[in-house]
């Protein structure tokens, strides 16, 4: 072999063994612990930063959007009363207009009941 087929075998050999399936658990084991040096130094940072004034400044004005605004809960406290009485008052009225119909629901229920075992003994005799 000339020394251009050795250079070309052992580039191929040496690429062969950088893909193996070791070299990559290696190589992602590398990486995840790179990302968690890095997420540590951000976090180390970020907790930082929340220590000073603007840090400070910035968490009450986090804690002050959550707050919930007054106003929205009386409304809100008016809006789902108005609701309830709505809908007693939908209920009564529903009661009182299908009170007649309910006789008429019953009849209809025997009136079934009746046919059905008419058609099974007319079936069966």
């Amino acid at each position: 072999m000339d020394n251009e087929k050795k250079t070309l075998a052992l580039a191929m050999f040496t690429k062969a063994l950088d893909g193996s399936e070791k070299n990559m658990v290696i190589d992602t084991i590398r990486k995840f612990r790179l990302n968690l040096t890095v997420t540590d130094i951000s976090k180390k940072f970020f907790n930082r930063l929340l220590q000073t004034k603007t840090g400070k400044i910035m968490f009450f004005m986090e804690k002050l959007k959550s707050i919930p605004d007054a106003k929205v809960a009386v409304r809100k406290k008016k809006a789902i009363k108005f609701e309830s009485s709505l809908n007693k008052f939908a209920m009564k009225v529903m009661r009182t207009a299908f009170n007649p119909f309910k006789s008429c629901n019953y009849i209809a229920i025997d009136r079934k009941k009746y046919c059905i075992n008419k058609l099974i003994r007319k079936s069966m005799g």
